[in-house]
Order: structure tokens, then sequence, then C-alpha cells
């Protein structure tokens, strides 16, 4: 009777070893992070980044154990308005996930919890941004009291802690939970990570708090990870029929047809030509507030758009804004400027747009601006910094994407921050290019 006892709690035991070890024989662990409620759609992608290096970091370091990151689900951000926008939308909605994982291991946070059977998320640790010392940068993450206001509690009813956990609240438990001091770039949390020891899963709330540091716009490692974020292909097909039927654009006429597989593509600088038409982001709403020295009025911006297209023998504006009412009171100072000819195409006028969230109005402004002959921006607006990094990305010249709008049509305004991409061989084919299907 002991013997048959004894075995199976043996088996009980693999059972459970099995689920812990991959087919490969390494460990699976998890690492999940959230970012503060606030911030935009495209400074949460820069943090993508930073997460990303960090679990690549963590599978270098620890030759025993495959980390994986957990993909927080999309909520209702502060600048999404429309109702489609709201509840957990997986990133698959957005990007196209095989791409994401030819860089790191990822998973979506309902896949996640199949996995682990919603069993208790092992470590959540909420980072609090440490003060400079003596004015100076100190790298340090340090355990300590929780000093601000979390979403996170106790239940003793449940012995677990719960929080927000992107809208999931009690349906998704935690083991413990802890603040975190940190002075830090993403990297630091590596070693702290490893003086864990073995451990299931840890999340990072507040992600926004670590900074690139070494690993940059500058640095190969911060373009492998984001060369690897390609949009969904139902977006991209969204924007390539889009472009054709109202911009007269197609890739391969641009000269923008990219390789079904990310790392193919290493577009030489100025090898792009665009579509026949002129992108603009026109960043307004809280712009007005927080960066009034660089954001032009209506009438600025209509006098801009007309001197640039005049210059560039462009006819079409494709237009991107956050602003509602910027479309009819740009047309408005236009036709009053005798510039009826200058035609002005949004995304978000067409059928399509009807059914999509305003991520995906988002993603397709993007896409359908990085194709344009010639760009201009929003100065400090992270919706161009992510355009520009999309048209560095195909092979547009630098010229051609890295204006602004002036506060004045006068003003001669420094142009906009252009990194060029970086190839790390180990992410970079060579070889015949295969195309893309649409």
């Amino acid at each position: 009777m002991n013997s048959v006892w004894i075995s199976f709690c043996f088996s009980i035991m693999l059972l459970n070893n099995l689920k812990i070890l991959g087919a490969d024989g390494l460990r699976t662990s998890y690492l999940l992070y959230d970012v503060n409620y606030g911030e935009g759609f495209n400074l949460r992608r820069d943090v993508y980044i930073r997460f990303a290096n960090l679990v690549r970091f963590l599978n270098l370091y620890q030759s025993q154990t495959k980390w994986t990151l957990v993909l927080p689900p999309w909520g209702q951000l502060y600048h999404w308005f429309n109702n489609r926008s709201l509840g957990q939308l997986p990133w698959s909605t957005f990007f196209d996930l095989p791409s994401l994982n030819l860089f790191v291991p990822v998973l979506e946070f309902d896949q996640f919890q199949a996995e682990t059977n919603r069993s208790p998320i092992s470590k959540v640790y909420y980072m609090e941004s440490l003060p400079f010392t003596d004015g100076k940068w100190l790298e340090r993450v340090e355990p300590r009291p929780c000093k601000g206001r979390h979403s996170y509690y106790y239940s003793s009813t449940h012995q677990h802690w719960f929080g927000w956990m992107y809208g999931y609240g009690e349906r998704q438990p935690i083991s413990e939970f802890s603040c975190l001091g940190v002075q830090a770039e993403a990297k630091t949390l590596v070693d702290f990570v490893v003086s864990l020891g073995p451990v299931r899963s840890v999340m990072f709330d507040r992600g926004e708090s670590v900074i690139h540091g070494s690993y940059s716009e500058w640095s190969p490692e911060w373009w492998t990870a984001r060369r690897s974020m390609v949009f969904s292909k139902r977006l991209r097909k969204l924007a390539a029929e889009f472009r054709q039927q109202y911009l007269n654009s197609t890739d391969v006429a641009d000269g923008t047809v990219r390789p079904a597989d990310w790392r193919r593509l290493r577009a030489a600088e100025g090898s792009a030509i665009g579509g026949p038409y002129l992108a603009a982001h026109l960043r307004r709403l809280d712009f007005l507030r927080a960066h009034p020295d660089a954001t032009p009025s209506i009438g600025s911006a209509a006098s801009q758009l007309i001197r640039l297209s005049r210059s560039l023998g462009l006819s079409t504006v494709f237009l991107a804004t956050d602003d509602p009412e910027a479309e009819s009171q740009l047309t408005e100072q236009l036709l009053k400027a005798g510039a009826a000819d200058i035609r002005l195409v949004r995304f978000a006028n067409s059928a399509a747009a009807e059914s999509l969230t305003d991520g995906e109005l988002a993603i397709l402004d993007q896409i359908v601006g990085s194709h344009a002959r010639h760009f201009v921006g929003s100065r400090a607006s992270t919706f161009t910094y992510r355009l520009v990094e999309e048209r560095s990305l195909l092979g547009f010249a630098r010229s051609s994407s890295i204006g602004v709008f002036c506060k004045g049509v006068e003003d001669d305004c420094e142009p906009g921050t252009y990194w060029a991409p970086q190839y790390e061989p180990r992410f970079t084919l060579t070889g015949e290019n295969s195309r893309e299907e649409l």
C-alpha cells in the first residue's frame, strides 16, 4: 500500500515538473509588466522594447531557464474615445505575434492564464522612481516600503493579493506584492530577477519607470526589438487597399516592398520613393496646453501645408490628427488661401474606419503616413517618432521624414530627431528576400 501511495505522489510531482519544464528541458518562467494608465499607445510601444530586451538578456544570462514575455492587454487608454476600444484587447489586434516571437518568446495574457491554470503570479513589484543623488543618476534597484498610492490589496479571505491587473482584478491572484525603488535602465533588472532564484512568474508594474539607458535608439539591441514590431497582416492589408484606392499608391510603384520576415528587411536610406502624396501629423488637443510654443494654429498649419505641397509638387495631403475639427478647419483655410486644388484625405473618413478601434486607426494612420513621398510631423509627439522610425526602416531619406510643423509660418524651427536603423548580424538575414503576401 505504501509503495502505491509513493508511486502516486511521484506521478503528481512529475506532472507538476512537466508543467514547469518545457519540451527542451528548460525551466519555464514568465515576465509580466504594466504601464501607468495615463501613458499613451505609442509610449507603451517603447516600453515594450525595454522589457523585450530584458527578456532577451535574461535568456542569455540564465541558460537553464526560458523566459517568456507576457503581453499586457490593451485597455481603454487616455487617448482612446470610441466604445470599440473598451475591454482587454490582445496584442494580435495590432501586431504580428509570429514576428515578435522571432526576437523573444511572447505570449498573450489569456494564453498565460491558460498555461498556468490561473495560478497566482509569484511576485509583483510596483516600481517607484528614486530621486537623483547629489544631482547625479545612480543606477540602483531597492526593495522598500511603498511610498505612493497603488491599486494592490491583500484579501485575507482568498489569502492572496489582488490589483487592477489589466482589468482582470480578482480573476488573477498574486502570491507576493512589494514596492521597488528604481533608478535604472531595464537591463539592471536582470541581476535583480536572478537574485530571486527559481521563480515561476515576475511582474513589474509602472514599467515606464526604467529607461533604455545603454540600449537606446542608437543601439543595435534597441533597433532589433523595434524591427520585430511588425503590424498585423490585417491592418497592413487595410492600409494597402486604402493607399491604392485613395492615394494611387502601391508598394511596387513606391519602392516599399518589404520581405515577409522582418530580419530580411535592410533597405538603404533613400531607396524608397513613396506614394504621390504628402503625409502630415498634426497633434492638437492636449498639445495646445502641453506644448503651446510648438503647436501651430490651424491657419499657420494650413499655410505650411500649402508651402510644402507647392515645393514638392504634391496636391494630395494625407492627414493624421487627434483633433476632430482640424480637417474641416484646414479645408476652410485652404479655400481662403486659394488652394482649393489641395486635397485632404483621412483614413477616419473611409467606410473601413467605422468598425475599428482608436488604436487600429492610429496604426493605419502610421502605415499610410510612413509610405508617403514626404512627411511632416509634430514636435515631441511619440506618434511622430514611431512613424519616422517606420519610414527609416522602409528606406526613406531622412530629409523626407524629419520635418515638423513650426509654431509660425516664418519660424525656422529645428527638424525632428532621426536615428538611423542599426542591424545585428544575428537578427539580419541575407540572400533572396521573400516578398510580402498581403
